[in-house]
């Protein structure tokens, strides 16, 4: 199977299982092109990628063994940063992919993974090489954002936490996509915590009024109940 027919099953088992939205979709078949204008990072292979505003180059991934680098990454991230169960977790960075099934395969069943790789050629890349039809075991919820749009990325987050009971956020950032771009990468890190809580804060404000309109509700009730009948 060639690297672009590859992409193309990659891309259409994501968009049949609901994973990825339109615009997304779009803007990975758009990094495939052979002259995209929105392209920054040149895929060198084997996970290295070149700045093609800086010349500079990053490895996202292990060439001997990806499997490994990635259960490293994720268990020092659990025991630095997962100190209370979240329901919700934004990944930054899709480098080779490992880190999301080792995340998966590590967390509680009912978990929704938000994975969010601004650069569409990179994540391209990696649909491009290997199979991402099982990225995720049963139980594990995944749902992929991949623009360098980041009103349109913040939007898809405040969709997928539509669906959520739980609000609360876990942040894994993959350490070479933070060495890539470092400001961007951060930058959308902090800009979902804000839509969280700002989805939080309409809840509770929600909340908050739905209990004084059934309080408000019940005393007319009572009153209605207690007044002097209108005679016919």
């Amino acid at each position: 199977m060639t690297s672009h027919s590859l992409f193309e099953t990659n891309l259409r088992e994501l968009e049949s299982h609901g994973l990825l939205s339109e615009s997304s979709s779009a803007a990975l078949r758009e990094a495939v092109e052979e002259n995209c204008p929105s392209r920054r990072f040149k895929n060198c292979g084997d996970g290295l990628f070149e700045d093609l505003q800086g010349g500079a180059r990053q490895r996202l991934y292990s060439r001997h063994d990806p499997e490994g680098e990635a259960r490293r990454q994720v268990e020092a991230w659990l025991s630095e940063n997962f100190k209370s169960p979240s329901r919700l977790v934004a990944v930054l960075g899709a480098a080779g992919l490992h880190h999301v099934k080792e995340l998966a395969d590590a967390l509680p069943d009912g978990t929704k993974i938000f994975l969010v790789e601004p650069f569409p050629e990179i994540l391209a890349a990696v649909l491009s090489t290997r199979e991402a039809g099982k990225i995720v075991r049963p139980g594990i919820e995944l749902k992929i954002a991949s623009r360098l749009d980041y009103p349109q990325l913040l939007e898809e987050y405040r969709l997928a936490l539509r669906k959520m009971e739980q609000l609360s956020l876990s942040v894994f950032i993959h350490p070479a996509s933070s060495r890539l771009a470092p400001e961007i990468y951060h930058s959308i890190a902090a800009g979902l915590a804000e839509r969280s809580r700002l989805e939080f804060a309409n809840r509770e404000t929600a909340l908050h009024f739905s209990q004084e309109w059934l309080s408000n509700s019940l005393s007319n009730i009572s009153a209605i109940a207690d007044s002097t009948p209108i005679e016919a």
